[in-house]
């Protein structure tokens, strides 16, 4: 697999996360830095304020050959203190961190319900691109066919978004409409913070009703002589429309794992599960 299509995701460098609530330790994390290092790829990493120290540790582990994208939320009401305060946010940024921001993504998809405000707040994103401030600007969403007219009138240069084998919410026509409007394309949760790659017999509490789901799930897999790992992967890297992968990793292993694995061309469908379970699986704020 080539790695110049991952973004590394950098939650779970900073705070505790995915369906074992577990955080990576530091010794952990500089053996996966060492090993992208060596790889020599422009590596991209996506973190937020929010994710406990994770940009800080990004930052301290060095940025040499890679760049990092970072979130911004709690903007203000008033439309006339928005300037301010994300102009003061990424030179503030930029100062502390010695490196400017490639790029930044609203993170609050409640911002594209008014489209008023959206554009006003791109504008100001575009400014601060002509400044050099930033490379880049964007949008991390959820629900892609709520924010839709919006999203394509205000025209991010990124939009980041779930998709993965049981999260359909997007279809390949709104990528297909997206890509027709240069907007890259980041695809996040593909493993669905880990249960996609989660055995039946190993299933979290909290998800044990789904037990039988998840044995339909392995038996398809065996069918289709897939991993789930090859399965996850497969879906979103065969997929033309998505520039970007957002992966997060807990350890080296992991990280070489991907690397390295090999990939088929194979459809694969998830089981079918009833919409409410369906709604509560493809939403981790609801877990």
């Amino acid at each position: 697999m080539r790695l110049s299509k991952l973004v590394i995701g950098g939650a779970q460098f900073g705070q505790s996360y995915g369906i074992d609530s577990s955080r990576v330790n530091q010794k952990e994390i500089k053996k996966l830095f060492n090993y992208l290092k060596k790889k020599n790829h422009k590596i991209i990493y996506d973190s937020s304020p929010n994710y406990g120290d994770s940009e800080k540790i990004i930052l301290k582990m060095g940025l040499s050959n890679s760049s990092i994208i970072t979130k911004i939320k709690d903007i203000p009401k008033e439309l006339d203190k928005i300037k301010a305060y994300i102009e003061k946010f990424v030179i503030d940024y930029n100062k502390k961190n010695q490196k400017n921001i490639y790029a930044i993504l609203l993170h609050d998809e409640k911002e594209l319900s008014n489209l008023k405000r959206l554009q006003f707040i791109t504008k100001i994103f575009i400014k601060m691109k002509k400044h050099r401030l930033i490379k880049k600007y964007g949008y991390s969403i959820y629900d892609y066919k709520k924010y839709r007219k919006n999203i394509l009138r205000a025209k991010p240069d990124i939009l980041q978004f779930p998709y993965n084998i049981i999260d359909n919410r997007i279809k390949e026509y709104h990528l297909k409409e997206l890509k027709k409007k240069n907007i890259i394309l980041h695809a996040r949760s593909v493993f669905l913070q880990g249960l996609l790659l989660c055995e039946s017999a190993k299933l979290p509490k909290k998800f044990k009703r789904f037990k039988k789901t998840w044995e339909k799930y392995e038996k398809e897999l065996k069918k289709n002589n897939q991993t789930m790992l090859q399965a996850c992967l497969g879906h979103v890297l065969f997929n033309k429309y998505l520039d970007k992968i957002v992966i997060g990793f807990k350890s080296l292993k992991q990280l070489k794992e991907i690397d390295k694995i090999k990939l088929v061309r194979k459809n694969f469908f998830f089981p079918r599960v009833h919409i409410q379970d369906k709604l509560f699986l493809i939403n981790p704020y609801k877990w």
